[in-house]
């Protein structure tokens, strides 16, 4: 009988035991879910602020990219300006250097007309007053 109680205590006590054992990891497996669920919670916002920051990116980007194309675009525009720019400051120097060639042949004749034209004056005189 004593052998029969003792072992009854003891069943009894390691029942109790094994009880708060389990009572002490539901416990911790409460507090670990509960943990596991704030996590979860928080990759979750992370993650929705992620793919609300990365299609904004995306959004400045092709914006971005549409106003350097047309930059790229205006500027090849400016470039054949510039060329045709050029070209017509080309035609004009060479016009003015041939009107500045023309206004000296135009001086020189001028200067050879007006010498002659004082020559026969001076001749006429000569000739009236002799």
């Amino acid at each position: 009988m004593y052998l029969t109680s003792l072992v009854a205590l003891t069943a009894g006590k390691q029942l109790n035991e094994l009880e708060l054992v389990y009572v002490s990891q539901n416990s911790l497996v409460q507090e670990l879910r509960a943990e596991c669920q704030t996590q979860a919670d928080t990759i979750q916002q992370l993650s929705s602020k992620y793919k609300g920051d990365n299609k904004q990116l995306k959004r400045d980007n092709a914006a971005l990219s549409r106003q350097l194309d047309k930059t790229r675009e205006r500027l090849g525009l400016m470039e054949g300006h510039e060329i045709d720019h050029e070209k017509v400051h080309g035609k004009l120097r060479q016009k003015l250097s041939e009107l500045d060639e023309e206004n000296r042949l135009l001086t020189r004749q001028a200067s050879v007309t007006h010498n002659e034209r004082v020559s026969l004056q001076w001749y006429r005189d000569e000739l009236i007053y002799d």
